[in-house]
């Protein structure tokens, strides 16, 4: 359903928006940009893209033997959690 195979637009899509929310996910936690400055100039979506697709990322990781394949995404969608709910906005 998600390879390459199958839809290579959208896989190439989607592989070109996992590793820009990687980037900016690590340069969050690396303390290079703050999350609200991210969110501000943006999005606050990477929550929802990681709900959808972090299953298939822990696949990847296993297939891989990579416990960090894009742990960015999964980084930025909990930092972006975190600070909605610092302002009293539900997380996505």
């Amino acid at each position: 359903k998600y390879g390459w195979e199958t839809n290579p637009e959208a896989y190439n899509s989607r592989i070109k928006m996992w590793r820009n929310l990687n980037y900016y996910g690590l340069l969050v936690e690396d303390g290079l940009i703050d999350i609200g400055s991210y969110i501000r100039t943006i999005s606050d979506q990477s929550p929802i893209v990681w709900s959808k697709f972090k299953d298939i990322v822990y696949e990847l990781r296993r297939r891989v033997d990579n416990p960090e394949l894009y742990i960015g995404v999964e980084i930025l969608a909990k930092e972006t959690n975190k600070y909605r709910e610092s302002r009293g906005l539900k997380p996505k």
